[in-house]
């Protein structure tokens, strides 16, 4: 997972939706399908059990997230994504936040 969609602020009407992608992560890439001039490369081991990984853990979640760059007057930048805990839940075994 390179970039995570989240949506932000507290102000009336639909919130604001941000592309951040995750700064300071080392995380194997998924392969590009070529095109033109552009050739394919195949997955790195684990691209797709790493992306899921974070999938899992962070859809439908209430999330902290900073931006620490901006892309221009984009809602896209670099930045940071805090999962945060359920209320109420019980903490898991294999190292997830609850």
């Amino acid at each position: 997972l390179q970039a995570a969609p989240v949506a932000g602020g507290a102000a009336p009407g639909p919130p604001p939706e941000w592309e951040v992608s995750l700064s300071n992560v080392r995380a194997p890439r998924l392969g590009v399908t070529g095109f033109g001039q552009r050739p394919c490369t195949p997955d790195q081991p684990f691209a797709w059990a790493a992306r899921e990984f974070v999938r899992k853990m962070a859809i439908g979640r209430r999330v902290n997230f900073s931006v620490e760059h901006r892309f221009g007057d984009q809602m896209r930048g670099y930045g940071q994504v805090h999962v945060l805990p359920r209320p109420n839940a019980a903490p898991r075994d294999d190292g997830t936040p609850a």
